[in-house]
């Protein structure tokens, strides 16, 4: 690898080497133009810093990729956990978060005029680059070398061995844990047949099930609020018949009622999107697929269809149209929910941060809303006029804004 340092700079015999590079790097770049030169400037500040604080010599740069050796491998670990943190607590522009990932290994590479050379190197660069952003992962060489001298706010967490590319031997790897730091990553993007695909699922449960339960609190709470908003909004449109109703059926028992009602619906659809979500994010942590996404996200769309045919069913509100009309329709409306939401759900990849969601709530809400208006006017047969029909297309516009907003908050906390 070639460097602008003079030679005589770089520690020879055993030398630790860190490779880092910056964790969707070409995505960052379309969203800030131009900014993409400040991020990368200080990117390599930061970089630059760290490692002469803790004796590390600058080899190469390359775009946004970064190498550095280090006489000791106590001082590499040391210098890989401040460089996160300080990447971690930085004010980057635009509300990105720039992660990095970050492979160390240690051997007794040669010199040469370019720098180093050897498969001590190749194998630090494989095993950073099979990473995640914000994680540091080690070789079993430079576990080894450090595992009893680490401070107490570090620990090793053993990942297995895996096959690297372009590696002939598998490399047991090692994830650097420190405190105030991301711990929980997707597994590493490795070359693996498909027993390690399984293995996959279960090394990633943790942050599946996190999902689901994120996803099922928010729409579990979304669906109780239009449930209540429901008899708030019949109250005041239908005074007469709503109190008819509250005599036959007391006010407590209706409003427990619709507040189960949402418990349920809200309920099967957010665990439906979590476990949607969190399964394909985990798979392919690096790789949007947002077509994917969006058709796996219909499918718990349908859920919430299906509670409107039910309702539908027993209310006898629709008697002007018949099964064959609205039954397709609220099936068409659920798949197009689903989709426009699944925008709105960070991916698991994402971390803490949280990207700026007021585009993605405005768009969803466009999308939703139009194909809830939609649904309901071939439901109801153009009928405008008719109470039932405003009152129901009022509840679709309320779902469209408040799925979106709904998961957002549930995800701004993560």
């Amino acid at each position: 690898m070639k460097h602008e340092l003079p030679f005589t700079e770089l520690p020879e015999g055993t030398v630790t080497f860190l490779f880092t590079d910056i964790e969707g790097s070409t995505q960052i770049l379309k969203r800030l133009g131009e900014d993409f030169a400040r991020v990368l400037a200080e990117n390599r500040r930061i970089l630059r810093e760290s490692c002469a604080h803790w004796k590390g010599q600058e080899v190469d740069t390359q775009g946004d990729s970064f190498f550095a050796s280090f006489p000791s491998a106590k001082e590499a670990v040391a210098a890989a956990a401040e460089i996160q943190k300080k990447f971690a607590d930085f004010d980057w522009p635009l509300d990105i978060q720039v992660r990095v990932r970050m492979g160390l290994h240690t051997g007794e590479p040669i010199r040469a005029e370019e720098g180093y050379v050897g498969m001590d190197v190749h194998r630090a660069a494989r095993i950073g680059s099979v990473g995640h952003g914000g994680q540091i992962l080690l070789s079993e060489t430079t576990a080894l070398l450090i595992q009893d001298e680490l401070p107490k706010n570090m620990s090793l967490r053993d990942l297995d061995t895996h096959s690297l590319k372009g590696v002939k031997r598998p490399e047991r790897i090692f994830q650097l844990d420190s405190a105030g730091l991301t711990t929980e990553f997707p597994v590493l993007k490795t070359e693996e047949t498909l027993p390690f695909i399984i293995r996959r699922w279960r090394e990633n449960r943790p942050q599946i099930w996190r999902c689901v339960r994120r996803c099922g609190i928010a729409g579990t709470l979304v669906m109780i609020i239009v449930s209540l908003l429901s008899i708030l909004q019949f109250r005041a449109a239908l005074p007469d018949v709503f109190f008819e109703a509250a005599a036959a059926i007391p006010l407590p028992i209706w409003v427990f009622t619709s507040i189960l009602l949402g418990l349920v619906w809200g309920g099967l659809v957010g665990l439906g999107a979590g476990l949607i979500y969190g399964f394909v994010d985990a798979l392919e942590p690096e790789k949007p697929r947002w077509y994917r996404r969006a058709f796996l996200g219909s499918t718990s769309g349908l859920i919430h269809s299906a509670f409107i045919l039910f309702t539908a069913s027993t209310s006898g509100s629709w008697t002007n149209t018949g099964p064959e009309v609205y039954v397709p329709t609220y099936l068409v409306y659920g798949l197009i929910l689903g989709a426009s939401y699944s925008f709105v759900i960070p991916r698991l990849s994402l971390g803490k941060m949280v990207r700026s969601q007021a585009t993605a709530i405005f768009l969803a809400f466009i999308v939703a809303g139009v194909a809830g208006l939609a649904s309901v006017t071939i439901a109801y047969r153009g009928e405008l006029d008719f109470i039932y029909y405003q009152l129901d297309a009022m509840m679709f516009l309320l779902t469209a804004l408040l799925y979106p907003i709904g998961f957002t908050i549930a995800f701004r906390s993560r």
